[in-house]
């Protein structure tokens, strides 16, 4: 009879925990999906996409580099 309650009392217990932890997991994922939303956003604000002009600009940039590096002989690709 004791043995049946103490059984009882057990698996009680350990469902509790594994309810605690499924909750405490679930919270753990929620703060790093925020954590990455909030580092997306900041990403974004310290490097923003470049416009068209940018685009321009940075490719014209990226052929000024490769012909230097050409100059040195060094290979880019």
């Amino acid at each position: 009879m004791n043995f049946k309650l103490f059984k009882k009392i057990i698996i009680n217990l350990l469902k509790i925990v594994l309810t605690l932890t499924i909750a405490i997991v679930s919270l753990i994922v929620d703060m790093f999906i925020l954590l990455e939303d909030i580092l997306d956003k900041l990403n974004a604000k310290l490097y923003p996409s470049p416009s068209v002009s940018n685009k321009e600009y940075m490719n014209k940039l990226v052929e000024e580099h490769k012909k230097e590096t050409v100059r040195k002989g060094v290979s880019v690709d």
